[in-house]
């Protein structure tokens, strides 16, 4: 519980709050979605109230339905008669109200951590005075004023030289596709990218590229594939890495050559632990929910990407424009929440396939709802060979259509349909 005090009126007052938070929940787990968005386990002051509410994001990650039963099961070593008591404190109406609350006392509580923390250094002989205020004036200060989002010129000033003096290559996340990085730096995390085209130009071709090099260089990624399988995101991996053609892979008609470089294509992924695949859901809250959950078990997480937005059921059946939005939006909070990079693959309206000229603009995407407005960056995938049809298909055009803090521009990448491979234009 950490080495802070507490009045014995305030440990009542925090006991109290965490039990109704707890109650209102497995009372009413319609209310979990406002909770979620607002506090961590680690908000939580007492052990067995983080463990109970680990298990509640647990369930819910799990698609399973939250309540006292499918929670209990979970937490075998609590007395029955002491976990039912939660009922009677349980305020499901209350609970985005009170989960404010007890955010602000983890806020106040983990800020007096860190003050604690440089006092007892200060005593350290050879502290170095400057680097303490430095992390008093950062670190403390972030915490007491952390989802404020109000600060004084002066104070946002400072912060932001100091972020910039210390912001190098390393803190961008390189998608292993050269030109793209030399264009963009890489991403950055809190943003949100949209990779959007037409059928058959590759999307998901070009994210699972971008995956497998994300992960490569050591970021977790996530990869939630809603139009396929895990299987089939797994040969299109092999093809990739082997430049075994995916037909062949996934028919299993491979003579002994192939087959022998598929296993050690296999073999090099063995050692690749930064990338999971996910194919179980189609509805917007369990993907988020299951984002959270990974972000939970594994902060390493990086970059997640979701193939495609077309086929995900939203908050509202009844208007697909207003489901639309809804998820361009949370996915964007997501992506600062978490301090993760959201990728989404997006299928454009018909308007290139009417166009002399094929190639997709900006406002194909409008019908898709706010994510030309919400994305900070977006891509736009063109290959010339698919409309041609006479057998030079490889090559592609990748626009960055929008860039909120940087270039726009056309790049020219190479592309193996055979293999599903984007290269740099010079190695095919």
């Amino acid at each position: 519980m950490g080495e802070e005090v507490y009045t014995r009126t305030q440990i009542e007052k925090i006991t109290e709050l965490e039990r109704a938070i707890l109650g209102g929940i497995l009372l009413d787990s319609s209310v979990l979605p406002q909770v979620i968005g607002q506090i961590d386990p680690e908000d939580f002051y007492f052990p067995k109230e983080q463990r109970i509410y680990r298990a509640i994001l647990e369930a819910h990650g799990e698609g399973i339905a939250v309540d006292f039963i499918s929670v209990y099961d979970r937490l075998h070593d609590l007395e029955f008669s002491e976990f039912a008591k939660l009922y009677d404190y349980a305020l499901p109406a209350s609970a985005s109200y009170l989960a404010r609350q007890l955010k602000e006392y983890s806020r106040r509580r983990r800020a007096q951590g860190a003050m604690m923390s440089s006092i007892e250094s200060l005593s350290t002989p050879g502290a170095d005075l400057s680097a303490q205020f430095e992390y008093l004036s950062e670190d403390f200060i972030r915490l007491m004023r952390q989802d404020e989002g109000t600060t004084t010129l002066v104070n946002q000033q400072i912060a932001s030289m100091k972020r910039i003096e210390r912001q190098s290559e390393s803190d961008l996340i390189k998608t292993g596709l050269r030109p793209l990085d030399l264009m963009l730096g890489g991403m950055q995390r809190g943003e949100l990218w949209v990779i959007a085209g037409r059928p058959s130009m590759g999307k998901s071709a070009l994210a699972a590229n971008c995956a497998l090099g994300i992960a490569g260089l050591g970021n977790f990624v996530l990869y939630v594939s809603v139009e396929g399988t895990n299987h089939s995101l797994m040969c299109r991996l092999w093809s990739i890495k082997s430049g075994i053609a995916l037909s062949k892979i996934r028919t299993g008609n491979l003579n002994l050559m192939e087959r022998t470089n598929l296993i050690a294509s296999a073999e090099k992924f063995s050692g690749l632990d930064t990338l999971c695949l996910s194919d179980t859901e189609s509805r917007w809250d369990k993907i988020k929910a299951n984002i959270q959950l990974l972000k939970l078990k594994e902060p390493r997480l990086s970059v997640v990407f979701i193939d495609y937005i077309g086929l995900i059921s939203g908050n509202n059946a009844s208007d697909r424009r207003q489901e639309l939005e809804y998820m361009s939006a949370d996915a964007k909070r997501l992506a600062a929440s978490l301090k993760i990079v959201m990728v989404l693959l997006i299928q454009l309206n018909r308007q290139p396939e009417l166009r002399t000229d094929h190639r997709p603009k900006l406002s194909d995407l409008r019908e898709s709802g706010a994510f030309e407005q919400d994305a900070d960056v977006v891509l736009m995938l063109y290959r010339p060979g698919y409309y041609k049809q006479d057998g030079t298909d490889n090559a592609a055009e990748l626009a960055v259509s929008k860039n909120r803090d940087g270039p726009t521009g056309v790049m020219e990448l190479g592309f193996v349909p055979e293999c599903v491979l984007f290269t740099e234009i010079q190695d095919v």
